[in-house]
C-alpha cells in the first residue's frame, strides 16, 4: 500500500507542470467498438454527469511534446485528482466499464454488484480478454511516460466518483472536471465506414461546441496533423472553413490557406494565447487553430 501511495504522489507532481494532460476520448458519430447514440456529455455537464459512473477510460497525452494520442478525435481535457487513479497501462487495457450492468449498457440497470470489483481484481477485460494483471496496477509516473508508445493510446483508469477513500494515507476522491476540449485531426478523424468524411466531422465539431456551452469554457482547440499526409491535402481547408462557419472567426491559428509545408510551427508561437499549455511541438508538421464560444 506504501508503494501504491507514493504511485499516485509521482502522478500528482508529474502532471503539475501541464506538460502532459489527462484526456477523455470521445467521438459523437462512432465509438472505438462501432457506432453510438447521443452522448450525454451533450445534455448536462460533464462532472455531474461522470460523477454517478464507476469508472472511465482515458488516455496520458502531451500537446506540447507531440507524445501520446487518443482512441477518437474529440479530446475532453480533464482536471483529474490524483487520488481519482485507479490504473495506468501502457495500451489498450479493454477495461469493462459497464461490468454488472444490463447488456453491459451505462445506462442498465445494475444485476451483479460486485461484477466490476471482480474484474478490478482479476484483469479480466471486455469479451474475456484477460490483461495478465489486476485492472488497478500502477506504474510511476516518470516510468510511465519513458514507456509511452507514439503510436498506440495508453489507458489511464479514473474513478468517476467523490468521496470515496480506496487507498490508505491517501485523501478521498474528488470531483473529476473538464478545463478544455480539443479536437484532433488527421487520416483517421477524416474517414469512417460509411463513406461520408465530411458528415461526421461536421456532426463532431457541432457536438464539441454543445459540450463547450454547456461547461462554460471560452475556448476550444482543433489541431491539425499532416504527419501521415501528403503535403497538400484539400480537405484539412474543407474542415477548416466547417470550424469556421460554426464557431466564427479564430481567437488564434497557425493555418493559412496554402500547403501544408508552409504551415510547419518550428517558427511559430508556442502556447497560443488563452491556453495554460503549450500546443506546439517543434519539428512536428502540426497546426492549431483556437476559437472562441459564445
Amino acid at each position: 500500500m506504501m508503494k501504491k501511495r507514493h504511485q499516485l504522489y509521482s502522478w500528482q507532481q508529474g502532471l503539475l507542470n501541464g506538460k502532459f494532460q489527462i484526456i477523455h476520448a470521445m467521438s459523437s458519430t462512432t465509438g472505438v467498438g462501432g457506432p453510438i447514440s447521443i452522448s450525454p456529455f451533450q445534455e448536462a455537464k460533464f462532472e455531474d454527469v461522470i460523477s454517478t459512473w464507476d469508472v472511465m477510460s482515458c488516455s496520458l497525452v502531451s500537446y506540447s511534446k507531440g507524445e501520446g494520442r487518443g482512441a477518437l478525435p474529440t479530446h475532453l481535457v480533464i482536471d483529474v485528482p490524483y487520488q481519482n487513479i485507479l490504473g495506468t497501462h501502457l495500451s489498450d487495457a479493454w477495461f469493462p466499464n459497464h461490468a454488472g450492468k444490463f447488456m453491459e449498457s451505462p445506462t442498465g440497470k445494475l444485476i451483479y454488484p460486485y461484477a466490476l470489483v471482480d474484474c478490478i481484481n482479476s484483469g479480466k477485460g471486455v469479451k474475456g480478454k484477460l490483461l495478465g494483471k489486476p485492472f488497478n496496477t500502477l506504474e510511476y509516473f516518470k516510468c510511465f511516460i519513458l514507456m509511452m508508445e507514439p503510436e498506440y493510446y495508453n489507458e489511464i483508469l479514473i474513478i468517476c466518483k467523490p468521496d470515496l477513500f480506496i487507498v490508505d494515507g491517501v485523501p478521498k476522491t474528488g470531483r473529476v472536471k473538464l478545463k478544455d476540449i480539443v479536437y484532433s485531426i488527421d487520416d483517421s478523424s477524416l474517414k469512417n465506414t460509411r463513406g461520408d468524411i465530411e458528415d461526421d466531422v461536421k456532426v463532431d465539431i457541432k457536438t464539441v461546441k454543445e459540450i463547450a456551452i454547456i461547461n462554460q469554457l471560452h475556448s476550444v482547440s482543433f489541431m491539425f496533423d499532416y504527419e501521415k499526409n501528403l503535403p497538400f491535402d484539400y480537405m484539412y481547408l474543407k474542415v477548416y472553413d466547417e470550424i469556421r462557419s460554426v464557431f466564427g472567426e479564430p481567437i488564434y491559428s497557425s493555418f493559412t490557406r496554402r500547403v501544408t509545408d508552409n504551415n510547419h510551427f518550428a517558427n511559430k508561437l508556442r502556447t497560443a494565447p488563452n491556453l495554460l499549455y503549450a500546443y506546439h511541438p517543434l519539428g512536428k508538421n502540426r497546426d492549431l487553430a483556437v476559437f472562441p464560444v459564445y
